[in-house]
């Protein structure tokens, strides 16, 4: 295709975007642009690609370019919200959900990234509020059962975190998430069986997880499973090193001495 007018600019960028080729999206964007620089869907899809070669920075100038243009285009704010959290900007960013919001009240990503948004302020009681009603309009979403989750667990409010991973397994019983938070919970709750079961699961789906290992370790070092004990904090020794993790590492190591003290005393 030979692209003539804008919209035929518009459409071949917006084609090359979405095959990841965002230098010629640009390059398309820019000549409808240049054809007609009243269009804002030739702004907000130049900004996307921006965006995506992280040219943070020009993406926000489109999307305000277009919405200067059409102010009632919900996705603009969206994704200069998004561009702004990436910034670290939060403030403008939340300004930008809110607008979403307003604009339309059923959009249950608007609420979940608009939760993430809270929790970087470190507002967690918000960031609930925005999930709870996120999974009330989508109660399929995985993610928003996690970050809920955490937030419950970082709450202490162990009883309703259980429950949100628990449906992540029953969503999905492949995800690990579900299982591994799970199980950190039992730790704190002594269940150190349970644990054990949770870490074990977590590991038949993520064998290379160190911080399983660690905590599997943890948990079998609690019920005087040593041998055992000794043998999943190895493991994770290993894989922390290997990853170049060494808080990851001298937490293990720290652990390794407490099993070695506690298996010569019995």
């Amino acid at each position: 295709m030979n692209p003539q007018t804008p919209k035929e600019y518009l459409l071949r960028g917006i084609s090359y975007s979405r095959s990841g080729n965002y230098d010629k999206a640009i390059a398309d964007l820019s000549e409808c642009i240049n054809l007609d620089p009243c269009f804002p869907e030739a702004y907000y899809n130049r900004g996307l690609a921006h965006r995506k070669m992280e040219e943070l920075s020009q993406a926000i100038i489109d999307f305000n370019k277009s919405i200067e243009l059409a102010s009632d285009l919900s996705q603009a704010y969206y994704n200069r919200a998004l561009t702004y959290r990436m910034l670290q900007k939060y403030d403008q960013a939340l300004e930008d959900f809110n607008q979403v919001i307003k604009m339309n009240s059923h959009d249950w990503e608007a609420y979940y990234n608009r939760g993430l948004t809270y929790c970087k302020r470190n507002k967690y009681y918000q960031a609930l509020a925005d999930f709870s009603t996120a999974i009330h309009l989508n109660s399929d979403e995985i993610a928003l059962y996690y970050n809920r989750g955490l937030i419950y667990r970082r709450q202490k409010n162990y009883f309703h975190a259980i429950q949100d991973f628990q449906q992540i397994i029953q969503l999905n019983s492949e995800d690990h998430r579900g299982y591994y938070n799970r199980g950190l919970i039992y730790i704190k709750q002594e269940k150190y069986q349970e644990a054990i079961a949770d870490f074990t699961k977590t590991l038949a789906l993520s064998p290379e997880n160190p911080q399983a290992y660690y905590n599997r370790g943890l948990a079998r070092t609690k019920l005087r499973e040593y041998s055992s004990a000794n043998e999943d904090l190895e493991i994770a020794a290993t894989l922390f090193k290997q990853r170049n993790n060494n808080n990851g590492y001298q937490k293990v190591q720290k652990l390794l001495q407490t099993v070695e003290k506690q298996a010569v005393a019995v």
